[in-house]
């Protein structure tokens, strides 16, 4: 084992320019093949962290390794193939470093500003607001909430594609903050539909997050729900029913920087109740890491012939126009569930200038298992605008990143 792992080191290290012949690097390569699972399994960790430009000698390394060997080495390539991937969906976080005493603070937000990669609308800041703080490398949605709370005098907010303030003293929102991400609750509503007397409970529960990403990270889809909903006097409304809410989901526009979640669940606590005892809610980001992808040739608005790739097939029955809007009917076959559902942005109409057009999509039922009936409506092509083709892309490989978000304690006047 140890002549093996010594041909392995000299293998790889013949191939690296010498700065990178590190002793890490070794240290790492000897305990791949180390006789403790724990061990090996830190080392494949550590090589996992090396960038793309590691990957030609891994799979050199792996080709003339033992099986065990080579089946750690795949699945440490695999992970930075990943990890690449995903750097263009979900970049790092952008770090911010400022020291500021008694700084106006639009000044301090320029400079967070030229730190990132969010557009910051500073209309509403007042121009006579001052600030002390200071942050080190501290990722942006910290930075933005420790300078409000530094400054006392903004909130901060978000539109479609950038963060802006309002005027009005600082307050804590319940919520959570991480590198990536922030998600704050912004308001709890209880409704009843009962027309005589009080009723034990609200019948509808209602609580508005916004979660927010920085500029640049492009998520698929975005989905949120209740996992739990405990009143005052400790039940578990949620636990009590034996069920959770479908998961409320949405498409975000590629330059977005936030979306705003009405996430419902039809029971909540008495009339009388002054707070909420415990809401615990999920969000999922998913980004698409692979695509399965197949193209229909619709050229002088001839009917293609069906088209398919090793994960699904596509067969256009229907290509007409209505009114205002062009109309197709797609039938999608699949040798297996999808990772992820088609949305309007998985059906591109593009045209002959290169110009694409989402689809609006409306499920039709389903004619046998696996396959997926779907009604198109493409309403922004232009009468007697010459096609080109349509393209459906799959996602078939999925990065999902989940944020849960336990809140105590959570007053409802």
């Amino acid at each position: 084992m140890k002549r093996a792992a010594f041909v392995l080191i000299a293998m790889l290290l013949a191939g690296l320019a010498p700065a990178q012949e590190d002793r890490r690097l070794k240290d790492l390569l000897q305990k791949l093949e180390d006789e403790s699972i724990a061990v090996r399994s830190s080392a494949a960790s550590g090589l996992a962290t090396y960038g793309k430009s590691a990957i030609p000698l891994l799979r050199r390394a792996a080709s003339e390794s033992g099986s065990e060997t080579r089946d750690r080495l795949a699945e440490v390539i695999r992970k930075i193939e990943e990890r690449e991937r995903l750097s263009a969906l979900l970049p790092p976080a952008s770090l911010i470093t400022l020291d500021a005493r008694n700084k106006p603070l639009r000044e301090v937000f320029q400079r967070v500003a030229r730190q990132s990669r969010t557009p910051i609308d500073l209309t509403d800041v007042p121009e006579d607001a001052l600030v002390t703080v200071a942050l080190d490398r501290v990722p942006f949605w910290r930075a933005v909430e420790e300078i409000c709370r530094a400054s006392g005098k903004v909130m901060a907010t978000t539109e479609s594609g950038h963060l802006g303030f309002s005027a009005e003293p600082y307050m804590a929102l319940p919520g959570k903050t991480t590198e990536q991400f922030r998600a704050t609750l912004q308001r709890i509503e209880l409704s009843s539909n009962g027309t005589f007397g009080q009723p034990d409970r609200f019948e509808s529960f209602n609580a508005v997050f916004h979660l927010c990403w920085e500029k640049g990270v492009r998520p698929w889809r975005v989905s949120g729900r209740i996992l739990g909903l405990v009143d005052e006097t400790g039940v578990d409304l949620i636990a009590l029913a034996g069920d959770t809410e479908t998961p409320v989901q949405t498409s975000p526009a590629p330059d977005s920087v936030h979306r705003e979640f009405q996430l419902t669940y039809p029971r909540g606590p008495g009339p009388q109740a002054v707070r909420i005892g415990r809401l615990l809610v999920e969000f999922e980001l998913e980004f698409p890491l692979r695509y399965a992808e197949v193209r229909l040739d619709v050229a002088d608005g001839r009917m293609p012939a069906p088209g398919e790739c090793p994960e699904f097939t596509a067969r256009l029955n229907r290509l007409e126009r209505q009114e205002a809007s062009l109309l197709a009917t797609l039938t999608l076959g699949f040798g297996a569930p999808p990772e992820s559902e088609v949305l309007p942005e998985s059906i591109i109409l593009r045209d002959h200038k290169g110009v694409d057009h989402v689809a609006i999509i409306t499920d039709a039922p389903p004619p046998a298992e696996n396959e997926a009936v779907l009604q198109l409506a493409f309403p922004d092509v232009p009468e007697g605008e010459a096609l080109k083709e349509l393209v459906i892309r799959i996602p078939v490989e999925v990065h999902r990143e989940r944020l849960e978000i336990d809140l105590k304690d959570i007053p409802l006047k």
